[in-house]
C-alpha cells in the first residue's frame, strides 16, 4: 500500500478515532545544542487497544524536523501494517 491510497485524517486533541480508524499519536523531543532528539509513535484502535508503536533516536537541525519525522514514522508504521484508515495526532504547534 502506498501513502497515496491511505485515507488520512489529521486531528489535534485527545479523543478516540472514528470507528474503523487507527489513531497514531506521535511526539518528538529535540536538544538544540547537540541536534539530538528522540521520537515516539503509538497506534490505538477506537477501543483504545494498543495496535503498535515505534521509537528511536534522531539527529536533526530543528524541533519541527523531529516532530515531522515522528509523523512520517507513524505513517510508515501504518503502511507496513496495512492500515488504510488512519488519524494522526500531534501536539506540535509548528507542524499544524
Amino acid at each position: 500500500m502506498s501513502i497515496a491510497k491511505m485515507q488520512l485524517s489529521l486531528k489535534f486533541g485527545a479523543r478516540s478515532p472514528p470507528s474503523g480508524f487507527i489513531k497514531l499519536n506521535s511526539d518528538g523531543s529535540w536538544i538544540s545544542t547537540s541536534g539530538e532528539g528522540g521520537i515516539g509513535v503509538i497506534a490505538r484502535n477506537e477501543h483504545g487497544q494498543l495496535m503498535g508503536g515505534t521509537a528511536k533516536s534522531v539527529t536533526t537541525s530543528t524541533a519541527l524536523q523531529v516532530e515531522l519525522q515522528a509523523i512520517s514514522d507513524g505513517l510508515s508504521l501504518a503502511i507496513s501494517n496495512g492500515w488504510s484508515n488512519v488519524e494522526v495526532e500531534s501536539d506540535n504547534q509548528k507542524g499544524r
